[in-house]
């Protein structure tokens, strides 16, 4: 059974299929590992990008890419065997056949990580979205110029706790407030609702 796969013109597209499968199941068990990648692969030859612009490579997938690389030879290699063996295509057509199978593979691959990188968030909340928004006391909020207590307050969809100042009197525990301003020192200055 194995045999066909390296003869004759089955040769041209089961190496290929084997070496980028090999790659690619072995970059992925890496990556499961903790491995970096591009570290394991000696250095930063697994991202290399062409980017005129000066811009880096920041993805752990680009098209010049181990990951890029493997699976065009793992698509072009499956796909032509498949035209070949299976379908009983010319060498010619099995080519044809397996280079487009191949960018197919590296074309949904590239989807695939694009998507989940971008459901990464970064966490990051811009203290100016406070103003305006109503909160409750954490830990009391002195009077006017006596001292700095602290306010929680929800900003996209998460609680903060934020240092904050009175403008007014005392604020106590659990008293709800509205954030009036945003201070130099990413403090609150507060008043009571």
């Amino acid at each position: 059974m194995f045999d066909a796969l390296f003869e004759g013109q089955a040769l041209w597209f089961s190496i290929p299929a084997l070496f980028g499968s090999g790659m690619f199941i072995l970059r992925i068990l890496m990556m499961l590992i903790g491995g970096d990648g591009a570290d394991d692969f000696g250095g930063d030859a697994g991202d290399v990008e062409f980017d005129m612009e000066g811009h880096d490579s920041s993805g752990a997938f680009e098209i010049l890419s181990i990951q890029g690389a493997s699976a065009f030879l793992m698509g072009f290699g499956w796909v032509g065997i498949g035209s070949l063996l299976g379908a009983g295509w010319s060498p010619t057509v099995s080519f044809g056949t397996g280079f487009l199978g191949g960018m197919l593979l590296v074309w949904i691959l590239g989807n695939t990580l694009g998507a989940v990188r971008g459901l990464a968030s970064s966490g990051n909340v811009n203290i100016q979205e406070a103003l305006g928004k109503t909160g409750e006391v954490y830990a009391r909020v002195p009077a006017s110029g006596e001292g700095k207590g602290q306010v929680r307050v929800v900003l996209s969809n998460r609680q903060r706790i934020y240092n904050a100042v009175s403008n007014g009197p005392e604020l106590g525990t659990n008293a709800q407030v509205r954030v009036v301003a945003v201070n130099d020192d990413n403090s609150l200055t507060v008043s009571s609702v």
